[in-house]
């Protein structure tokens, strides 16, 4: 995770955040049939990008996965262009 006052702490990163989001959506049901159903987006610049794209991956350890929630990566004109013309990707905390 990023550091935190110079270092005196470091932040969990989102992955922990995500793991209540499922857990909150799996406590909701719609009318009994079906559980809830959510969808996560982040940006792809995020530092944790190469982390959360692999969430659902069904080999590794329920403690690095939330495969019970949809995703969606976000782009903007900046990473696409960036992207089309092979340059560097900026990722920012």
């Amino acid at each position: 995770g990023s550091p935190i006052r110079g270092g005196e702490a470091f932040h969990t990163g989102c992955i922990p955040f995500y793991k209540h989001f499922q857990t909150a959506v799996k406590s909701c049901s719609q009318g009994g049939v079906r559980g809830g159903a959510a969808t996560l987006f982040y940006p792809m610049w995020h530092l944790e990008v190469e982390s959360l794209l692999v969430l659902k991956n069904n080999r590794g350890v329920e403690g690095n996965r939330v495969r019970h929630m949809d995703y969606g990566v976000q782009i903007n004109k900046l990473m696409y262009t960036r992207l089309l013309k092979g340059e560097d990707i900026t990722l920012f905390s």
